[in-house]
């Protein structure tokens, strides 16, 4: 078998892996769970994708990603993302959306 038909095959399984992984997560979040993983991805994360109706929403540095309009369009939660006096970025989740 050529080599780009080994890569082409290893990537679908490795699609279908991550697909299976995500619906695996998905039913397993709480939304605290969610909350909390964004707020470590604000602290620690150089980039963030964010994934939502099986595409690409967003992607780029976590602080630019990582917003209230993201957080309202895709989790459909009106959320505050915001500095504390010491600078660290927090999230704040005032309701659904």
């Amino acid at each position: 078998m050529p080599e780009s038909h080994l890569l082409t095959a290893f990537r679908e399984n490795e699609r279908d892996h991550v697909q299976f992984l995500v619906q695996r997560l998905k039913s397993t979040f709480t939304a605290q769970d969610l909350i909390q993983d964004l707020y470590v991805r604000l602290r620690f994360a150089d980039m963030t994708m964010v994934l939502s109706d099986g595409g690409l929403w967003a992607s780029g540095p976590t602080q630019e990603v990582i917003t209230a309009e993201m957080l309202e369009r895709v989790y459909r939660v009106h959320a505050r993302v915001e500095p504390c006096s010491r600078g660290i970025v927090h999230i704040s989740v005032d309701g659904a959306a």
